[in-house]
């Protein structure tokens, strides 16, 4: 479990993509102050109070009442959960309930990432059509699935690690380009003017201010 870091990281890496895409589909006119907000600072806020809640219960149960959560955790990491849960109240409906969050989020991840991977694969004038978007789901169930039984949840991990890899080189990229994005639309030029060249020299860490004035100078 030591190495779980890593695979965080490149599991995180490897959603890039999907989740990107999917997230500038629903946020088409919104300004970046409020994509910032909703796809960065809210899910942080939420994950910081679940660490902070959950987290504390657990290391309370573990050194003041013996509940033994950090041998469950090394034994099956998947069933901690339900073996925290067991320690409280109402243990059966919350266990129920947290069966049904995993479920939800299963499925929403699994519609996103096809609706993704339809709109890659169909032509921009088309319309989507929803049994194209069903086959993308049953796909990626099926490949996950085969993943699973062959080689159980270290085939899958090495998966997700070898397919993060290169995305993290292509997300260096990404951020070069949006820098420039950004700095182009600071000096007025829209992105066809960038990606026709029609944009003065664009440090892909920043621009002076002092460029905006002169080139609208040189524009004018």
């Amino acid at each position: 479990q030591r190495h779980w870091t890593v695979f965080y990281w490149a599991w995180t890496i490897s959603w890039a993509p999907f989740v990107g895409i999917f997230i500038a589909r629903i946020s088409r006119g919104r300004t970046i102050r409020q994509f910032v907000g909703g796809a960065l600072g809210v899910p942080l806020l939420f994950t910081v109070v679940w660490f902070s809640v959950f987290g504390l219960a657990a290391i309370d149960l573990e050194m003041n009442h013996g509940a033994g959560l950090a041998q469950q955790v090394r034994d099956d990491v998947p069933l901690a959960l339900f073996s925290f849960l067991s320690n409280y109240p109402f243990s059966s409906l919350t266990a129920l309930l947290s069966v049904l969050i995993i479920v939800i989020f299963l499925t929403t991840s699994a519609d996103s990432a096809a609706l993704v991977v339809d709109l890659l694969s169909r032509r921009a004038d088309r319309v989507s059509q929803m049994r194209q978007r069903i086959f993308w789901t049953l796909l990626l169930g099926a490949m996950a699935a085969a993943l699973l039984l062959g080689g159980g949840l270290p085939a899958l991990q090495n998966v997700i690690t070898t397919l993060g890899f290169p995305f993290c080189v292509l997300l260096v990229f990404m951020a070069v380009s949006l820098t420039r994005a950004l700095h182009a639309d600071y000096l007025g030029y829209s992105l066809a003017d960038l990606a026709a060249g029609r944009t003065p020299h664009l440090d892909p860490m920043g621009a002076d201010p002092g460029d905006r004035i002169d080139s609208d100078r040189n524009r004018h």
